[in-house]
């Protein structure tokens, strides 16, 4: 796949100079992605790549999510730092028809939304979230990320049965343990039956912080490897499931020739059949 999509949009258009690397064959597909089609993993790149520049040297940090699961709905990219923000990416090729939905799912979980947008639908979103507490941020030229208005709090419609749901066993326990002191004494069958009987009996003024703090702590990074790739791989290397040759792997891939029609087995480079979905 990694192939057939270079030889696509890229090859046609590289100068051709000396044997390329994939790491300048990838900037090479940034470059045209860029001004040809900003799909939602190029925005969701550009607003990660955003927040790192604005976030990681400074004691404040922050977590980033993505495809998280609320209620019905999947969030497109969600930025934890002092609060939380999801942000619902709508490109120039989506269409608004489930908007309203999937921020009302939002709102079950997060106190703020914003929605994110190109060009096209810039208009049409800034009078259809008029009056809400919605807010609305533009990707411009560049990757600029522009706010052109910031959301508001809205805490009405939380909901502790969602927030519970989105939850993985040890975060329930941490969450559980935090306020009671221990989990349920009760086998694995009927655990989630009592722990959410539990959870959902925590104020959400006790539970709300904790929620945020297990959520935060989902995404790991080692920091120098990550702004050491190319951009265009930011987003995905940052949310991919690290072990301990991951580094390696995709430092050897990315150093490693393109080999026009190789058909190359990342284990060998492991990560490398992965690379790019992103189409």
């Amino acid at each position: 796949m990694y192939d057939a999509i270079l030889r696509k949009y890229v090859l046609d258009e590289s100068d051709g100079v000396g044997v390329p690397t994939n790491r300048r064959m990838i900037n090479e597909l940034d470059r045209f992605m860029a001004q040809n089609f900003r799909n939602e993993y190029y925005v969701r790149n550009a607003l990660l790549r955003h927040f790192n520049s604005l976030y990681a040297h400074t004691s404040e940090g922050g977590t980033a999510l993505t495809q998280l699961r609320i209620a019905d709905s999947r969030a497109d990219f969600v930025f934890l730092n002092g609060k939380a923000i999801v942000y619902e990416i709508k490109t120039d090729r989506d269409n608004l028809e489930r908007l309203e939905n999937q921020v009302k799912d939002y709102y079950k979980a997060f106190m703020y939304v914003s929605v994110v947008c190109g060009d096209v639908w810039l208009k049409e979103l800034a009078a259809r979230l008029r009056g809400t507490p919605v807010g609305l941020v533009v990707l411009e030229e560049g990757d600029r990320v522009r706010v052109v208005r910031e959301p508001r709090q809205n805490c009405e419609t939380l909901d502790v049965d969602v927030m519970f749901d989105m939850l993985r066993r040890n975060e329930i326990d941490t969450v559980l343990r935090r306020i009671y002191g221990c989990l349920p004494n009760t086998s694995s069958v009927r655990y989630y039956a009592l722990a959410r009987k539990r959870f959902c009996r925590i104020s959400l003024r006790q539970l709300y912080p904790l929620f945020m703090a297990v959520l935060k702590r989902r995404t790991g990074r080692e920091e120098a490897f990550y702004e050491n790739v190319p951009p265009l791989l930011s987003s995905l290397l940052y949310f991919w499931p690290k072990d301990q040759d991951f580094s390696r792997a995709v430092e050897d891939f990315l150093h490693a020739p393109y080999v026009p029609g190789k058909d190359t087995n990342p284990r060998r480079c492991r990560y490398e059949s992965e690379v790019l979905p992103i189409f």
